[in-house]
């Protein structure tokens, strides 16, 4: 018998610290790509603060990869060189939105409600 599928917060939580690791062994392209995968778990699961988290680190490994020397190959610099935006800061921009999205569903969904014990209330009087 297989074992129950793991939930979306625990594959989060896996994905972050397998990006550290892909970060310890040099490797920031699979980082990128499973810290990719993390916020995509932390949407899916409707997680805004694992997407504050994700917004953070996405930060935080472009300045690392900016502080080396020579340029890496995502550093900013050589993006820039490419005419395009440094990975790590799209994905940055992109959980912010994400999560700006989220935030603005359940603000939504929330004053829905609201709108309908009012309505019911008005159905009573």
């Amino acid at each position: 018998m297989s074992p129950a599928p793991r939930s979306l917060s625990e594959l989060y939580r896996i994905l972050m610290d397998l990006q550290q690791e892909c970060v310890d062994a040099g490797s920031f392209g699979a980082a990128y790509h499973v810290l990719a995968g993390a916020l995509h778990c932390a949407e899916a699961a409707g997680d805004i603060d694992a997407l504050v988290e994700v917004v953070a680190l996405a930060k935080q490994r472009q300045e690392e990869i900016d502080g080396g020397a020579p340029p890496h190959a995502l550093s900013s610099e050589e993006a820039s060189r490419r005419g395009t935006t440094p990975l790590f800061a799209s994905l940055a921009v992109t959980a912010q939105a994400v999560r700006i999205r989220l935030h603005a569903e359940e603000v939504r969904a929330e004053h829905e409600t609201r709108r309908q014990v009012r309505r019911s209330f008005n159905d009573l009087a």
